[in-house]
């Protein structure tokens, strides 16, 4: 690439400020005593993550215990009992429907004239007709005819006309009398039929009635008592469901407790480094950079970047964060633009290097994060070979 112009390159030294330098010294021997003290020790050895007591653990195992014993059988009890009045309260229905259809179907008109009838042609009614006209018919016998009798005896009339007219009065009317009496009863015992008839048709209808509205009820107190007791079965397995999140949640923290332990244990030198090094490794104290001037040509930006050193280290800070960016000058082998810059702190001085943002999508191994600023790891990824 470029076919390398004539450059001119400067060399500064970076020294910090002499009145600074003691107080860096003092602060680095520090940090070493620091991470020398750090590095062999196990640190904090606690929980990192709180977990249900033991007594908690028994409480919640104590309610799923309960919710797939007790109360399931209840709820099945329920369940039972609402079924059952349910299939009984729909069969009455049925039954109730069918007799509503009978009642509608029969000749009621009829019924109550046939039951009349034998209500006042009952076997018993001429006994009793014979009974309310005995004494009528026994005064007609012995005393009305005695009497007739006696008085055509007494006259000389014995067998006239005019005894035997008398005596055809009195029987007409005693005639009269029983056929009167006959009618009335039997009249009256029609009536009575005719209204037990009636009043048996609305009992029975009543009856219907009262017997739908009861299966009506069975009907709705064994659907009211299916759905209390699906929404209960819900409720206990909400409960069951709770319950083992809670255990999982329990599970969960035990395994994130050990986690964080080893996590701790495992990276604890590691933190202690990077401290170590975020005082005494993240300024360029002290070091050598090169740079172009600003007025020299444009050179190769390969060869020229080879020659760039400004780390700490293996690590060379390019955060394009930390950097006033000049102008793209090429590309690296690896494929990554090259750029001309300064940093912010340290604008007399120019660099040629990627962005570490850049590398970082390719090469996320080779970056490294140093108090939020971004670094190359010059011996993961170096752009200059």
């Amino acid at each position: 690439m470029g076919g390398g112009s004539q450059k001119t390159t400067t060399y500064q030294q970076t020294d910090p400020w002499a009145p600074q330098q003691p107080y860096l010294l003092d602060a680095t021997s520090q940090a070493k005593q620091i991470y020398d003290d750090k590095k062999g020790t196990e640190g904090y050895t606690g929980d990192f993550v709180a977990g249900y007591k033991p007594t908690d653990v028994s409480a919640i195992n104590s309610i799923r215990d309960w919710s797939t014993g007790v109360g399931q059988n209840a709820v099945n009890t329920q369940m039972g009992t609402g079924t059952d009045l349910f299939t009984r309260g729909a069969a009455g229905m049925g039954e109730v429907d069918a007799g509503l259809k009978d009642f509608a179907a029969k000749d009621w008109t009829q019924n109550h004239i046939d039951n009349a009838g034998r209500y006042a042609n009952n076997p018993f009614m001429q006994a009793m007709i014979d009974a309310s006209t005995a004494d009528a018919k026994r005064t007609f016998s012995e005393e009305t005819m005695r009497g007739i009798d006696q008085n055509a005896a007494a006259t000389g009339n014995m067998n006239s006309t005019r005894a035997g007219i008398a005596a055809g009065v009195a029987q007409r009317g005693l005639s009269d009398f029983v056929g009167n009496t006959s009618a009335t009863m039997r009249g009256n015992a029609w009536d009575k039929g005719l209204t037990m008839s009636q009043g048996d048709q609305q009992s029975l209808l009543a009856a219907l009635m009262g017997r739908g509205d009861l299966a009506g009820n069975m009907t709705q107190a064994g659907q009211s008592a299916m759905d209390s007791a699906f929404a209960n079965e819900a409720g206990l397995l909400g409960l069951n469901s709770s319950v083992a999140e809670l255990n999982r949640g329990n599970d969960q923290a035990s395994i994130d407790n050990a986690m964080s332990k080893y996590e701790y244990a495992d990276g604890r030198q590691a933190r202690a480094l990077s401290d170590y090094y975020g005082i005494v490794g993240d300024k360029l104290w002290g070091s050598t950079s090169t740079g172009f001037e600003n007025k020299k040509t444009q050179a190769s930006p390969l060869s020229t970047a080879a020659s760039i050193i400004g780390a700490a280290g293996s690590l060379f800070k390019s955060d394009s964060r930390a950097k006033d960016l000049i102008e793209k000058v090429g590309v690296t082998k690896q494929g990554h633009d090259l750029w001309k810059f300064n940093y912010k702190d340290k604008p007399e001085v120019l660099f040629v290097a990627p962005l570490a943002q850049d590398v970082q999508k390719t090469h996320p191994e080779a970056i490294v994060d140093i108090n939020d600023t971004l670094y190359i790891d010059l011996n993961k990824y170096d752009w200059r070979v």
